[in-house]
């Protein structure tokens, strides 16, 4: 009824029945029998011999029949269970069943209900992708978008997302000529009578190698404004809905390049009104002319800017009428920079943004990406104090010249390594942390 009225409602409607069955009670092997019904009018008859330890047979026999009932069964990892799964809502019906001994039956439906993942890049032996297998053998709704474009990752992310296929995870492998680089995770989870949502928006990959490499920003939470941003955003990526206002996320190829500009704007305005403006931006590439001549006006206009740029940076900082206001440095240290941090003064009132993208043009126009609004008071001075730890840094930081070359940072202050001094931070340190 709901999609009916898609065009009113613009609301999508899905039904799914999932039902498991196994393990048998006792070892042995034999002969396993029953008549199935879906959304077809007639039952069908499948007959499979088993082993208490192993129904993937009986997996295979149900398949053969998925045309007709529209039913599709997965062996889980031990192969002691078969999945049974109604894409289309509709009840499974098993009767007449014959078992060489007594067989569990249960409709999955508790706690975790559903799992959106967005992979750029996964470890084949990756932690989380075994979750993600066990939560579909369980039964929950798995929704994971593997980047098959991601370079050097090609062919691991296929395989990986087979595999995840063939348990029963909705695997959609990327978005047409675009490519889905953004990181985000959504639970949705059954407490008590209630349905809870849990958002993960970062900087950094789903993946265990690089996260022991690389240096990046998170945040995880329960809080609706994050919630409802990140499932309107599986919404449209999954092909669900049409991308809406978002309350606390900026889109690319979209929104992104506007508001940032938009931003850099806001700076400007409050340094023509007698204000200080400032910008800190931390990322891995600056590329893109229409941000970086945006600066450049900035600067010109009196907005004091940093930038922290690891990769490469087309702007070129500190040249006389034109970015006199701009300084430029890149870490370059014990672990790779990766995460990103958009910082804007709003007349003391700090607007920062953290997510999964760099300032090109891919970025903006070729690239699914995301940027997550922080609004909690302490997270951001805690985003603060890293983007202070960067521009305090005199051990591994290098400053960008005017004429684009590099030269390292060599001061007489006691020397500061943002690598290092990371690891003494507590609250104390981070409440007393300063604007920039």
């Amino acid at each position: 009824k709901l999609n009916e009225n898609l065009a009113g409602t613009g609301v999508v409607a899905s039904a799914k029945t999932i039902l498991a069955l196994g393990p048998l009670s006792k070892s042995g092997s034999g002969t396993f029998s029953f008549d199935l019904k879906g959304s077809n009018t007639d039952k069908v008859s499948i007959t499979a011999n088993v082993d208490s330890d192993d129904l993937s047979g009986l997996a295979k026999q149900i398949n053969q029949f998925t045309s007709q009932t529209n039913i599709r069964a997965v062996s889980t990892s031990d192969f002691d269970r078969v999945i049974l799964v109604s894409d289309d809502g509709y009840d499974i019906e098993m009767t007449n069943i014959v078992s060489p001994s007594d067989v569990s039956m249960a409709v999955l439906n508790d706690e975790f209900e559903m799992l959106h993942d967005r992979f750029h890049r996964i470890d084949i032996s990756d932690e989380n992708e075994k979750r993600l297998l066990k939560a579909s053998e369980n039964g929950k709704h798995v929704s994971v978008l593997f980047e098959a474009k991601a370079r050097f990752d090609e062919e691991n992310n296929l395989k990986n997302g087979y595999k995840l296929e063939k348990s029963g995870c909705y695997v959609i492998y990327g978005i047409g000529a675009l490519k889905t680089h953004t990181k985000l995770l959504l639970v949705v989870r059954r407490e008590g009578k209630k349905v809870k949502n849990y958002a993960h928006l970062g900087t950094g990959n789903y993946n265990e190698t690089t996260s022991k490499l690389y240096t990046d920003l998170s945040l995880m939470t329960s809080k609706k404004k994050y919630t409802k941003d990140a499932l309107e955003f599986f919404n449209v990526i999954t092909g669900h809905s049409i991308p809406d206002d978002y309350e606390n996320l900026i889109t690319a190829p979209i929104y992104m390049r506007d508001k940032i500009l938009e931003l850099i704007d806001e700076e400007i305005l409050n340094v023509q009104k007698g204000k200080e403006g400032k910008i800190c931006i931390k990322i891995n590439s600056l590329q893109d002319k229409h941000v970086i001549n945006k600066l450049y006006e900035a600067s010109n206009k009196g907005v004091v800017i940093y930038l922290i740029v690891r990769g490469i940076c087309c702007l070129r900082p500190e040249r006389k009428n034109l970015s006199e206001n701009i300084k430029v440095i890149s870490i370059i240290g014990e672990y790779l920079e990766h995460s990103r941090l958009y910082y804007f003064h709003n007349s003391g009132d700090p607007v920062i943004y953290s997510g999964s993208a760099d300032v090109m043009i891919r970025s903006f126009k070729r690239r699914v990406e995301s940027l997550f609004k922080i609004n909690d008071e302490f997270i951001k001075k805690q985003a603060i104090t890293i983007l202070n730890y960067n521009l305090r840094d005199n051990k591994n930081a290098y400053i960008l010249n005017e004429d684009g070359s590099y030269d390292r940072i060599k001061n007489k202050r006691k020397p500061f390594s943002v690598f290092s001094e990371f690891y003494k931070l507590d609250k104390t340190k981070i409440d007393n942390s300063i604007l920039l």
